[in-house]
C-alpha cells in the first residue's frame, strides 16, 4: 500500500464557522484541508441539508465519538440533551446510515457497517504547550465542573462529583473545583477544604492541573475528555469513572484508577496517592514517536484505506478544499 512508504499526519480541525461551523469538522492531511466532512453530533433539522450538500459534492463522510455517547442511542442523553435526542428521529438514522467510516472511542463498535477506527481528539494534544513546569502541589484533587449549566450538570454527573467530593471533604483533602459558581452551597465546608474558580483560561487551567495530585473525572457521558490526556502530559495521574463512554482506554496502573461511586472513590484515591508515576512518560511511550502523534499517522493510513476502498483514489489524488 502506498502508506507504507509515505506518511499521512491527518490532523482533526476544531469546530470553525469557516467550515459551517458545530458539529461539523474537517480534516488536514500534511497540512492540507482535504475534502472530507466530520460529524461530530447530531446536526439539528436547520443543518441537516449541509450533511446532505457535501454528501452530493463528493465529500467523504467521516463520523466522530465527540458529544455524549454518539452515535449510540442512549436513552439518559437524550432526556438531558437536546442534540443527542435528534438520534431518536428516522432522518438521523438515515443520515448515520450514510457515513463512510466511523472514528470511535467505545468499547464496543458503533452499530453500523462500515470502517472503524479506534480515535479520538484527546489522543494527539500539543505535548509542547503542555510540558512540566514543576510547579508544586497545591491541591490534592481538581475537579473540572465545567460551568453551572444544565449540559455541565449532566455530562460532567455533578451529582456524582457532590458525594464523591463530600467523602474527599471528610478525609481533610485539599480539592480544587473549577467552572462551578454556584456549587458553594452544596458544601458544608466550615475547615475550608474546597476552593472554588469559576471558568479560567485554558493555560491557567492546565497549570491547575499540574499543581494537583490527582484529576478527578465523574463523568460517565463523556467522549474522551481532552483533560485525561493533558492531565497525564502534565505529570497528574487520573481517577476516572469506570463508566465512563470514551478515555478509558488511558486508564492503568501506570495513569491511575477507575472508582464506581462514592462508596470505593476514597479506596481508589489512596491507592493512586499510595504509587508514584511518570504518567508524561507514558503518555510519550504510548501515543508519540519523535515528538509526531502516533495516532495522527495511523489516521492518515486508516483514511488512505478508505478513500481508495469508496473513491478508488489515493490520498495525494484526493481532491483537497
Amino acid at each position: 500500500m502506498e502508506s507504507n512508504t509515505c506518511t499521512y499526519i491527518a490532523e482533526l480541525v476544531s469546530w470553525s464557522d469557516k467550515f459551517y461551523g458545530f458539529p461539523f469538522q474537517t480534516i488536514r492531511i500534511n497540512g492540507n484541508e482535504m475534502k472530507i466532512c466530520v460529524l461530530s453530533a447530531p446536526p439539528t433539522s436547520d443543518k441537516r441539508h449541509i450533511f446532505y450538500n457535501l454528501k452530493k459534492q463528493g465529500y467523504l463522510m467521516v463520523g466522530i465519538s465527540s458529544h455524549g455517547h454518539f452515535p449510540f442511542l442512549n436513552h439518559s442523553d437524550c432526556l438531558n440533551n437536546s442534540f443527542l435526542h435528534e438520534l431518536t428521529t428516522k432522518e438521523m438514522k438515515n443520515i448515520l446510515n450514510q457515513m463512510d467510516c466511523w472514528l470511535t472511542c467505545s468499547k464496543i463498535p458503533v452499530p453500523y457497517n462500515i470502517p472503524q477506527f479506534e480515535f479520538s481528539e484527546s489522543d494527539c494534544p500539543n505535548i509542547k504547550m503542555i510540558a512540566s513546569k514543576g510547579l508544586e502541589k497545591r491541591y490534592d484533587v481538581i475537579y473540572n465542573a465545567g460551568s453551572d449549566g444544565p449540559h455541565h450538570y449532566y455530562h460532567k454527573n455533578w451529582p456524582l462529583a457532590v458525594k464523591c467530593i463530600k467523602k474527599m471533604k471528610k478525609a481533610g483533602l485539599k480539592i480544587l473545583v473549577v467552572g462551578r459558581t454556584s456549587s458553594r452551597g452544596a458544601f458544608k465546608d466550615k475547615h475550608k477544604c474546597i476552593e472554588y474558580k469559576p471558568f479560567t483560561n485554558w493555560n491557567d487551567f492546565i497549570d491547575l492541573i499540574e499543581a494537583s495530585r490527582v484529576m478527578f473525572i465523574s463523568s460517565v457521558s463523556d467522549a474522551s475528555p481532552r483533560i485525561l490526556t493533558e492531565s497525564l502530559c502534565k505529570g497528574t495521574p487520573i481517577l476516572v469513572n469506570k463508566d465512563i463512554f470514551g478515555g478509558w482506554k488511558y486508564v492503568n496502573e501506570n495513569t491511575g484508577a477507575f472508582f464506581s461511586s462514592q462508596k470505593d472513590v476514597m479506596l481508589a484515591l489512596n491507592n493512586i496517592f499510595m504509587k508514584s508515576y511518570d504518567t508524561r512518560q507514558w503518555f510519550l511511550d504510548n501515543y508519540y514517536r519523535d515528538n509526531i502523534s502516533i495516532k495522527q499517522i495511523d489516521l492518515g493510513i486508516f483514511l488512505e484505506r478508505v478513500i481508495r476502498e469508496k473513491r478508488g483514489q489515493s490520498i495525494s489524488d484526493f481532491q483537497q478544499l
